[in-house]
């Protein structure tokens, strides 16, 4: 019994903490669609596109907010789509994984506002 179990325990820690981690990604990528939304709004709103960036730094998470690559492309003319990417590498919570990342982005359109 106790051969057994020294062999299974370690693959459950390791689909434990694949888990873990999985869960963890996609809290993160949930929180950067949320941000890519909220600076998309302000970016159809206001044509001033630092304040689109900043509202997209305030969404993220502290951990990743200083790391994102948020650009904006907000035309001048309303009726156009403004969009908002962010790209951003995710560090794994593992400790002995921690020099690897995980790279997460997404894209939101809205349409300017007159």
């Amino acid at each position: 019994m106790t051969v057994e179990a020294a062999l299974v325990i370690p693959f459950i820690l390791l689909i434990g903490l694949a888990v873990f981690e999985g869960v963890a990604t996609m809290a993160t990528q949930l929180a950067v669609v949320t941000a890519t939304r909220d600076g998309a709004r302000v970016a159809a709103t206001t044509p001033d596109v630092t304040r689109a960036v900043e509202a997209v730094r305030v969404s993220l998470p502290e951990g990743i907010a200083h790391r994102a690559r948020i650009q904006v492309d907000r035309p001048a003319t309303a009726g156009r789509p403004a969009t908002v990417r962010v790209e951003v590498g995710v560090p794994f919570v593992t400790p002995f994984l921690s020099g690897f990342s995980i790279p997460l982005s997404w894209s939101s359109s809205m349409l300017v506002e007159p």
